[in-house]
């Protein structure tokens, strides 16, 4: 088989300003010692501006390292500022009626994102006939003759502006009972309650496409006319110019934007969601001599109605869409602990989760097109399954005076209707589809492992060495997962490792504690693992995440009663992120992120 060439790459420079504010108020009123009444409250704002600055090269063949051959450099500026904000009030109350113990809370939740008139693609392009090539395999850089750095030989080929707002709110109320059954030689807390919630999800983004500039009138054609007053930073490679964003929207605010509103685009990225979800529970808490034993199950019952957009590319035509979903899950759970001594516990469980697709997944839209009697489309799934999991989890503590903590734990996850994107062409319903790509449930999928902790606090020597805290985890984990596709009308599948799950993570942390001060060491470890499936049907193209070693330092000093110090460094030894194709060779993307450094002051009580 001849060796796989590169068709394309991408080098990216960030540039990205973050500002946090976050605001709380928690209010208590005991009139009482059986009756509490309490407000909590929340704001948080979140802005993130990102100027990203970019170089695609396409070559004309596919090549290999040192190689040369002809193709296209497009240098690309993405600008954008992203707000989020997040509300959220609950109030509540706690009484006790002898044995009886009640709760009631009812909240109301707001979060909104909004990133107005953003540039979200300005293009500017520059052929070559030869002399294009890269170097390395890891970190990529470019081979290319002068021109390529120079900003009068880069056209303006399109400039795309967005301006996008998503807002999701959520009621909700909940009620919880417990009542306490105390006998001679056991105890028994009961406990139940039902919780109601309402949620509601909108998301709206208009997009403007500005191509054809010379015949729209404008002077300035080149990147020259809007480049930055210095090259790039870059530290990976030579970058060059650049382009100004506000060079850009001097020339955009010069036209009425609205003319140049792409209807598909707008259209199909705006979705509205109602989701309803009513739960209830039953519980016991038993304990008899060395056994505790609680058991209950949940309800949860969801009611989803999604609104969206199709669009027929062949037709020209939009038709609303409303989706309707309705699940409903019991889970169950068992959890036990047996004290074998003073000092060891054995711990048993069984236990069910449940985690429903987001929003994005299963969003209302659709876009088909026909390309030259091709049928393409793609669109999310409303009739998305939530994902579901049977765990079975056994450990054994032993707390020792001299070592510290030791336990290890041992578990497997059975799990159903794990998601991923798949082209579903050719499957019931898309039979005539060349292409339908949206989101599916796979097959049945398992997770088994072992966990195992060490805490030690050093001790014996009567000095200041009796201060060092020793933390340390290790876990080794295995998973398998099925997709399938449809080839010439059959259904074939193939075995993958679950998704975002390394088969060892581990973690060894050194502090050292006294009165006042606090201090952190902790290298944090995970080997590769599956990020995502570039072809479902060809494993070649699987992309994974290379393993990663990080180490972090902390540190916090108590200056008194009310204010306190913190300091963290973060990435000390600038470990890059690394993702590949297949094998590690075939780089996908490389991310140096550099180390970061925070610095904080803490008031409390003021």
């Amino acid at each position: 088989m001849d060796e796989p060439g590169l068709e394309e790459f991408e080098q990216r420079a960030y540039s990205v300003t973050r500002e946090r504010t976050g605001l709380a108020l928690n209010l208590d009123y005991r009139p009482s010692d059986d009756s509490e009444f309490y407000l909590r409250s929340l704001y948080s704002e979140f802005a993130d501006t990102e100027i990203r600055q970019g170089i695609v090269t396409e070559f004309s063949d596919p090549i290999g390292a040192e190689a040369s051959a002809g193709g296209e450099i497009v240098r690309e500026l993405k600008d954008r500022k992203e707000t989020q904000e997040i509300t959220a009030i609950v109030l509540g109350t706690k009484q006790k009626f002898d044995d009886w113990h009640v709760t009631l809370e009812a909240g109301t939740s707001k979060a909104s994102e909004d990133q107005p008139f953003a540039i979200g693609g300005a293009k500017f392009t520059q052929e070559f006939d030869e002399g294009l090539g890269y170097s390395g395999l890891k970190r990529l850089q470019l081979n290319a003759p002068d021109t390529a750095y120079q900003a009068s030989e880069y056209e303006i080929d399109e400039v795309e502006v967005s301006d996008a707002y998503t807002e999701e709110t959520e009621k909700n109320v909940k009620l919880d009972v417990a009542y306490d059954w105390l006998q001679p030689s056991y105890q028994v807390t009961f406990k139940g309650g039902v919780k109601l919630s309402q949620r509601e999800k909108s998301a709206e983004e208009n997009i403007f496409i500005m191509e054809d500039f010379a015949d729209l009138g404008v002077t300035g054609l080149t990147l020259a006319d809007y480049e930055t007053s210095s090259n790039v930073e870059y530290g990976l490679d030579r970058f060059g110019p650049g382009a100004s964003a506000g060079k850009l929207w001097d020339m955009i605010n010069t036209f009425e934007l609205q003319n140049f509103r792409d209807e598909v685009e707008s259209r199909i990225a705006s979705y509205e969601i109602d989701e309803d979800i009513s739960a209830g529970y039953l519980m016991a808490d038993m304990g008899f001599g060395k056994w505790q034993v609680i058991a209950g199950a949940r309800y949860e019952h969801e009611e989803r109605t999604g609104r969206g957009n199709r669009y027929d590319d062949e037709l020209e035509t939009f038709t609303p869409v409303s989706d309707k979903f309705s699940d409903a899950n019991w889970l169950p759970s068992v959890v036990t602990r047996y004290d074998l001594s003073n000092d060891t516990i054995i711990r048993a469980a069984y236990s069910t989760g449940l985690v429903r697709p987001n929003f994005e997944q299963v969003r209302s839209s659709y876009y088909l097109e026909n390309d030259d009697g091709d049928l393409k489309a793609e669109f999310g799934n409303p009739d998305l399954e939530p994902l579901t999991t049977q765990n079975l989890d056994f450990g054994i503590e032993h707390y020792d005076e001299t070592l510290g903590v030791i336990s290890a734990m041992a578990f497997y996850k059975d799990i159903k209707n794990f998601v991923y994107e798949a082209d579903v062409a050719g499957r019931p319903g898309y039979e005539n589809f060349d292409e339908a790509v949206t989101y599916i449930n796979g097959d049945d999928a398992y997770v088994y492992g072992l966990e195992v902790n060490f805490v030690h606090q050093v001790s014996g020597f009567n000095n200041w060495l009796d201060n060092f805290l020793i933390n340390t985890n290790l876990t080794f984990t295995d998973s398998e997962a099925t997709v399938d596709w449809i080839d010439d009308g059959q259904l074939v599948s193939r075995d993958i490792t679950l998704p975002s799950q390394s088969d060892t993570t581990a973690n060894f942390a050194l502090g050292y504690e006294v009165y006042d001060v606090s201090l952190r060491l902790a290298a944090n470890y995970k080997s590769k693992y599956l990020a995502e499936l570039g072809d479902v049907e060809d494993s070649r193209y699987d992309i994974y995440e290379d393993d990663n070693l990080t180490l972090d330092f902390s540190a916090k000093w108590l200056i008194n009663d009310h204010v306190s110090l913190s300091f963290a460094a973060n990435n000390i030894t600038d470990e890059p992120y690394y993702v590949y194709t297949g094998q590690k060779r075939y780089n996908a993307q490389y991310e140096s992120y550099g180390r970061s450094f925070t610095l904080g002051v803490q008031l409390i009580n003021w």
